[in-house]
């Protein structure tokens, strides 16, 4: 019998793969494709690809990028929230960041939790104190302060206030806001149990993606094969319980976090086209029956001497997103700098409705820069 998956406690985090074998899996990689003899038989000129338009990714990887942690999350606080309030009144959450869909606040929408957002001020707290309502749901702490001399406070308060709230309540926090937290604020004193999710490996990917590859347009299955070597990325590899190179590669280089695997998964998906036809970009989704997967990419990272580069992706990920003026609050940068332009151009960040923050897909070579050049990184 198969146990529900639950959430674990912080620290017990699987990593698919450590800094180190990342960079040699990367090296070991490009030896093999110099080495590797040409088949066009096995895959495919990679002229003839062009990206899978957005409306049959739409169909074939279908947002949200977190969805199977969803009913981890109902699993895991289903007892919890039912139950009649006793002093076990806290859960708290650490995630990697670059979430773009909010877990936690989606979970309590679709339960009919209250969220306290991010625009509430802390006296409204002691309205919402009620120790007999449904639990309050604070789904991104990270968000309600400023790494500044001055920006502390306020994070020191609200930390003081819900330490002596009566009212049950369920706190987000990223795992980078976390580790700052813990040494400026001791964070962890006043929540001494935070859980995470379960690291998805190869298996865990390959379950999940693997659902998607059904076409819910007409419900036949999609092949899904490598663009290198033709071989299905959802069969097995070398034997009967390995799964595809690919997969496996999906696990390590996504660090096993969910949304960062369906935006490598998805920005990997081409179809093939003719270049010299005109083809109607509506047509090109209508018969696919074989979806090329292209090798995983890395993005092109700051050098250690672009201190500026490193500092400003340092706060992006401690703050999950900021401002152009509250990048300027929180990161000492020694000159004038083209820094936020140059970071968008090689794909590490972007920028939405003036808010800048990591690309999902790009986080595990930002995470591994930083550490690289000595920067405090998080831990799950």
């Amino acid at each position: 019998m198969t146990h529900p998956v639950t959430f674990r406690p912080l620290g017990q985090y699987n990593w698919p793969s450590s800094p180190v074998n990342r960079g040699l899996d990367t090296v070991l990689s490009q030896i093999k494709k110099k080495l590797r003899p040409p088949s066009k038989e096995a895959g495919i000129d990679p002229e003839k690809l062009g990206l899978a338009p957005d409306r049959f990714l739409s169909r074939i990887a279908e947002p949200p990028a977190h969805f199977p942690l969803m009913a981890e999350l109902n699993e895991t606080l289903a007892n919890w929230v039912t139950q009649a309030p006793t002093t076990d009144r806290v859960r708290t959450f650490v995630l990697p960041p670059c979430d773009r869909e909010n877990l936690l606040g989606q979970w309590a929408e679709a339960h009919g939790l209250q969220v306290f957002a991010i625009d509430r001020t802390l006296t409204e707290l002691d309205a919402l104190d009620d120790p007999e309502a449904s639990p309050l749901v604070i789904p991104k702490l990270e968000r309600r302060f400023l790494r500044s001399r001055d920006g502390l406070h306020d994070i020191r308060c609200l930390l003081d206030r819900l330490a002596t709230m009566e009212r049950r309540i369920i706190i987000g926090c990223n795992s980078w806001a976390w580790q700052f937290l813990r040494k400026s604020c001791e964070i962890d004193l006043i929540f001494a149990q935070p859980m995470t999710f379960q690291a998805f490996g190869k298996q865990r990917l390959r379950s999940w993606l693997g659902t998607l590859a059904l076409d819910p347009a007409d419900g036949k299955n999609l092949c899904f094969r490598s663009s290198t070597t033709g071989q299905d990325v959802f069969g097995n590899g070398e034997g009967e319980t390995e799964v595809s190179a690919f997969m496996t590669d999906l696990a390590k280089r996504s660090l096993g976090i969910p949304w960062v695997a369906w935006h490598l998964w998805r920005d990997s998906l081409h179809v093939e086209q003719d270049p010299s036809e005109d083809t109607d970009p509506s047509e090109i989704d209508s018969n696919q029956e074989t979806v090329w997967v292209t090798d995983l990419r890395s993005p092109t990272l700051p050098s250690r001497s672009d201190q500026n580069a490193l500092l400003v992706l340092h706060a992006l990920l401690i703050h999950g997103g900021l401002t152009q003026d509250q990048i300027v609050q929180t990161v000492p940068l020694v000159s004038y700098t083209h820094v936020l332009a140059s970071l968008q151009r090689v794909g590490l960040i972007d920028k939405t409705d003036g808010f800048y923050a990591c690309l999902p897909a790009a986080y595990p070579a930002i995470r591994d820069a930083l550490n690289n050049n000595g920067y405090p990184v998080d831990s799950l």
